[in-house]
């Protein structure tokens, strides 16, 4: 009887072995998955009224502070809560808990996109 070939995962390409669900075990457990069972943005505070909001914010503040430290000119496309709100609408809409950032700095204060 022949072996099955060895296959890769869906999600990262990994060569995985035979017989082997579609997808390897890191990617099953991957934030992916998690996020899947995030509430939505706007049941996290993140509506219409923070929309407008972020866009004036972002009107008044257009430059990346942290790129601003390091002397470099880079446009601010996100508001960023300097300290995490988690779920605290004072904190969530204080404004001197926010912040302009790049979507790379943010993602490298946040964590995602490692």
């Amino acid at each position: 009887m022949a072996l099955s070939p060895l296959t890769r995962c869906g999600r990262c390409r990994v060569r995985r072995t035979r017989n082997r669900p579609a997808v390897c075990d890191n990617c099953r457990a991957s934030p992916r998955r998690q996020s899947e069972r995030r509430p939505s943005a706007a049941a996290r505070g993140y509506g219409c009224r923070w929309r407008r909001y972020r866009a004036e914010f972002l009107a008044s503040h257009p430059l990346c502070v942290y790129c601003s430290n390091r002397g470099r000119v880079v446009a601010a496309t996100v508001v960023d809560h300097i300290e995490p709100h988690r779920g605290d609408t004072v904190k969530f809409w204080a404004v001197e808990n926010h912040q302009p950032l790049c979507v790379r700095c943010h993602n490298r204060k946040s964590g995602q996109g490692q």
